[in-house]
C-alpha cells in the first residue's frame, strides 16, 4: 500500500522510500516550516466532566475567561508536535503585545480582547483537566482575559453562556527537527529524536501511524491568539470561571452545533 507524505506531495511505496526523500529534503523543508506563518487551530473537545476536575483548575478567578491557545505533547494535523518550554522566550519578549481575536482576522471589528487586557502564561496542567482521557501532562499556552474587557458583544454573550468553543495561535517556528521510527542507520538522527520524544506525545498511535512527526522546540507568538472553531489541535477549550467551582453542578454548555449556529450568527 502506498503512503502519502504531505510534506513532498507525492506517494511513495514504503515508509523507507518517503523517509529518504524526506531526509534528503530536510533542510528545505525546515526552512520553510520556520518561514511560514502558522495558524495552528483545534477541534470539537470534551469539556470538563466532574467536580475534581473542576477544583483542580485552581489558578481560574471569576470574572475572567481563560482560552487554552495552544498545547504541548500533541501531534496535529500538520504532524507537528510541541514540547514544553516552547513558548518562554516569545513570551518574555511579547507577552504584552498580544491581541485576542476572531479567527486570526486582524481588523479592528475583529479584536475580542486588546493587548493591555490580556495576560499571557503557561500552565502545566493534566490532560484530563482539559476534558482528555489521555494520562500524563501539557503545557499550555493560556490567557486570561477580564470577562468585562470582551470588545464584541456577541462573543461576550456566548462567553457568559459558557459556550464551548476552541482556540489557535499564530506563530512562526524558530528551533525544530524531523523525528522518524527507523532502523535504518542512515536515519540515526531522526530515530534518535524520535526514541527520545516519543513517549512524551500524547497521541502516541497517531504519531506511529504516520511513522514521523516535526518536533518544535521554540515558536515565536505572532501577534495574536484567536477564538476558532475547527482545526488540528484538539485539546484548547475555553476555561470559565465555573470550572474553578468545587459545586457538583457541572456548566450547563451549548452544545457544539449551538455554538456553531451562534457563532456564525456573529454581525461582524
Amino acid at each position: 500500500m502506498k503512503v502519502f507524505c504531505k510534506e513532498l506531495n507525492k506517494y511513495f511505496d514504503s515508509n523507507e522510500a518517503m523517509f529518504t526523500e524526506l531526509v534528503k529534503h530536510e533542510s528545505q523543508l525546515l526552512e520553510l516550516k520556520k518561514a511560514a506563518i502558522k495558524e495552528a487551530d483545534s477541534v470539537n473537545i470534551p469539556f470538563l466532566k466532574d467536580s475534581e476536575t473542576e477544583k483542580s483548575l485552581s489558578f481560574i478567578k471569576e470574572g475572567y475567561v481563560y482560552p487554552v491557545i495552544n498545547t504541548t505533547n500533541w501531534m496535529d494535523s500538520h504532524g507537528d508536535v510541541h514540547f514544553p518550554g516552547i513558548w518562554n522566550k516569545s513570551l518574555k519578549d511579547k507577552a504584552d503585545k498580544i491581541f485576542y481575536v476572531l479567527e486570526h482576522k486582524l481588523s479592528i471589528d475583529s479584536v475580542i480582547a486588546f493587548p493591555k487586557d490580556v495576560k499571557a502564561f503557561v500552565k502545566t496542567l493534566a490532560w484530563s483537566e482539559l476534558g482528555l482521557n489521555n494520562e500524563g501532562e501539557t503545557q499550555a499556552l493560556i490567557y486570561e482575559i477580564p470577562a468585562d474587557k470582551i470588545r464584541i458583544p456577541q462573543v461576550k454573550d456566548l462567553f457568559a453562556e459558557k459556550t464551548a468553543f476552541e482556540n489557535s495561535v499564530r506563530m512562526r517556528y524558530i528551533t525544530m527537527g524531523l523525528a522518524m521510527k527507523s532502523d535504518n542507520t542512515d536515519f540515526a538522527k531522526q530515530n534518535q529524536l524520535w526514541n527520545d520524544r516519543i513517549e512524551l506525545v500524547a497521541n502516541k498511535s497517531e504519531a506511529e501511524k504516520r511513522g514521523y512527526f516535526w518536533a518544535i522546540d521554540e515558536a515565536s507568538i505572532e501577534k495574536e491568539g484567536s477564538l476558532v472553531l475547527f482545526g488540528s489541535n484538539s485539546a484548547t477549550p475555553v476555561l470559565y470561571e465555573a470550572a474553578a467551582s468545587t459545586s457538583k453542578t457541572e456548566p450547563a454548555l451549548a452544545t457544539q452545533n449551538e455554538a456553531q449556529k451562534n457563532y456564525f450568527n456573529l454581525n461582524l
